[in-house]
């Protein structure tokens, strides 16, 4: 039953412990979905070039010494609820870190979660273009939802 006291929303909770548990976890669940929605506004389909757009598992490159990313990138996705620690990639440039990291974002925005892939570049550039602007979004906004999704991947191309 829901009910409007001075303008706002009251959910009287009810008396069984069980319908109770339901309403609360129903609360939970539209909250973050409202939370998702929201960074998925701010970033649409991340900061990613067009090239990372396309990434996933299924059309990445393997070469000698990837395998083992490729691997945990995967079991990343397919834990992720399990996850008490990020993933972190690090090698020579070339090798499929971005893209390791753009398909796991895919692969969890598929899944509903509120993933941001952010490539530091265009960060810098995106937080640029809302100083001295009419834009309807700040830096603070795009920083903000960055802070509040439940996994950030980022591209950094170190020169």
């Amino acid at each position: 039953m829901n009910l409007i006291l001075f303008g706002c929303p009251f959910h009287p909770l009810p008396v069984c412990n069980c319908v109770k548990e339901k309403a609360l976890q129903e609360d939970r669940e539209r909250e973050l979905a409202e939370k998702r929605a929201r960074i998925l506004r701010l970033y649409v389909d991340g900061l990613m070039d067009d090239e990372l757009k396309q990434a996933s598992f299924q059309n990445f490159e393997q070469r000698a010494g990837t395998e083992n990313g490729l691997k945990i990138a995967k079991m990343f996705v397919e834990k992720f609820e399990e996850q008490d620690a990020g993933l972190y990639f690090f090698g020579p440039v070339g090798n499929g870190k971005s893209h390791l990291a753009a398909s796991i974002h895919h692969q969890l925005l598929r899944r509903g979660y509120a993933s941001v892939f952010l490539n530091v570049n265009l960060l810098f550039r995106r937080l640029k273009s809302t100083f001295g602007s009419n834009s309807q979004k700040t830096d603070f906004d795009y920083i903000r939802a960055a802070m509040n999704c439940e996994i950030l991947t980022q591209a950094q191309r170190l020169f």
